[in-house]
């Protein structure tokens, strides 16, 4: 999956990309940041509650919410059965929904990445682990 996944991605969100329509995306970027603000607020506000309800530790009270930013495959497809389903507004749809998944999928790695350092759950000097791949020839 790690040799191949980087092409897949490519795929993936060339095609998702091929058909927005970028002239409504300019007039929809304030909406999409919006929409991407207020999920990411209610996302936030909910996992930081439902984690002091169940009593987590502090850590992931504080920090739990930052993996749940990042979202785009299901979004993606929802999109183009919306699209199909209400040609009337189906295009606007996609496009602002693909500008949200496109702002999502730039915040929230970096969002879970400074989580994870912020937690202590990375070490910035020990090697990546990639077992899938073949050791090096010695």
């Amino acid at each position: 999956m790690e040799q191949v996944g980087s092409l897949v991605f490519v795929v993936f969100f060339a095609t998702a990309g091929a058909h927005l329509d970028v002239p409504l995306l300019e007039k929809l970027w304030p909406i999409a940041l919006s929409l991407c603000s207020v999920r990411a607020a209610v996302t936030i506000a909910t996992a930081r509650l439902s984690s002091r309800l169940v009593g987590d530790a502090p850590v992931i009270r504080r920090f739990g919410w930052s993996s749940l930013i990042s979202q785009a495959g299901l979004t993606l497809g929802l999109s183009v059965v919306i699209e199909h389903t209400f040609p009337e507004f189906g295009a606007g749809f996609r496009s602002l929904a693909i500008a949200c998944v496109a702002i999502n999928e730039m915040v929230g790695p970096v969002l879970f990445k400074f989580a994870l350092d912020r937690s202590g759950e990375t070490d910035e000097h020990a090697p990546v682990a990639r077992p899938s791949l073949a050791p090096p020839a010695s």
